[in-house]
């Protein structure tokens, strides 16, 4: 259970992600230009998982749901992987407010 904190080798944008146990990835981040950003992005989540009203159901065209992490001011932190169901929507959630909190920060930056 850990944060990754990485550039992209597409666009040299920086990003975070957090894993579960399992490998599977429970929220991937927004882009940031510089690796300061992303790394404070990590704490923000840090500081909103705690709040249910934080998470945003969106319905994705193709009929998956995944849900959306926003700070206060209604920015997007992070979103979630695609569910079919609202079953699985609901376990996503109360896995992130139960992994972040403890989830150790694994720099995979090169710089």
């Amino acid at each position: 259970m850990s944060f990754e904190l990485y550039q992209s080798k597409n666009n040299q944008q920086y990003y975070f992600r957090l894993k579960a146990k399992n490998g599977a990835i429970l929220l991937q981040s927004e882009s940031y230009s510089d690796k300061s950003s992303a790394a404070s992005g990590i704490q923000s989540i840090l500081g909103q998982v705690a709040q249910l009203e934080n998470f945003e159901l969106v319905r994705a065209k193709n009929g998956q749901r995944y849900f959306i992490l926003k700070n206060e001011a209604g920015e997007t932190l992070a979103r979630s992987e695609g569910y079919n169901n609202t079953s699985g929507y609901d376990h996503g959630i109360k896995a992130v407010q139960q992994i972040a909190p403890t989830a150790s920060i694994k720099d995979l930056t090169t710089a």
